[in-house]
């Protein structure tokens, strides 16, 4: 068992807590689009929280480059935490695109919620295992969920093409077919930034401990 404070220097410390910060506030904001896609929800508090989470990037992105970080992690701390806030910002993007256009077929509607829907709880889970990782006191618990966030992202890939297929092969029209599309590629980027995340943490981890 290692603890994460006895890998890193104090200011290797305080990055580390702010970019598990940006993730709390990433998770937040994936709750509030559920809210979205089940249309109750309202653009305003995720647009803060975006403002927020790029408040908390500028924040550590000061602590990486004013030499308290080891020179070897500059790289993948700002890569790091730069995925990490796209979190957010797309799903302010996913909000905004879902609040923008309704579709219109009530059969196509339910079937893309339906798809939005199962993109949100897979990116809520995989949020919550990258917030867990940063925490963690053990390595072997760090493999396993960053195991588990790949196996949620290759859910998000049937997901997403799913969708895709919907939209090629159902009669949608054009404006719903652009929609679509987007908001599935959108919401596979969430996925595929939380499945790179953990793997440069874990990049950072094991350049500290071998």
């Amino acid at each position: 068992m290692w603890g994460i404070g006895s890998f890193f220097e104090t200011g290797e410390e305080k990055a580390f807590a702010q970019t598990k910060g940006i993730l709390r506030i990433a998770h937040k904001s994936n709750h509030l689009l559920r809210d979205i896609i089940w249309g109750r929800g309202s653009l305003g508090a995720i647009k803060r929280l975006e403002r927020e989470s790029s408040k908390e990037y500028f924040k550590i992105s000061h602590v990486i480059v004013s030499g308290a970080i080891a020179p070897n992690l500059i790289d993948n701390m700002i890569i790091m935490s730069g995925k990490e806030e796209n979190i957010t910002d797309s799903v302010f993007k996913l909000s905004r695109q879902l609040l923008r256009y309704r579709i219109k077929s009530k059969r196509i509607a339910d079937y893309v919620n339906a798809r939005m829907r199962e993109f949100n709880r897979l990116a809520d889970s995989a949020i919550g295992m990258l917030i867990e990782m940063h925490g963690t006191k053990s390595i072997g618990r760090m493999r396993e969920l960053r195991h588990r966030i790949k196996a949620i992202e290759n859910n998000g890939d049937a997901v997403r093409d799913s969708l895709l297929d919907y939209a090629y092969k159902a009669n949608v029209g054009f404006k719903a077919f652009y929609h679509i599309t987007d908001l599935a590629y959108v919401y596979d980027d969430i996925l595929d930034d939380c499945e790179d995340s953990s793997d440069i943490f874990m990049s950072i981890i094991l350049a500290l401990t071998t």
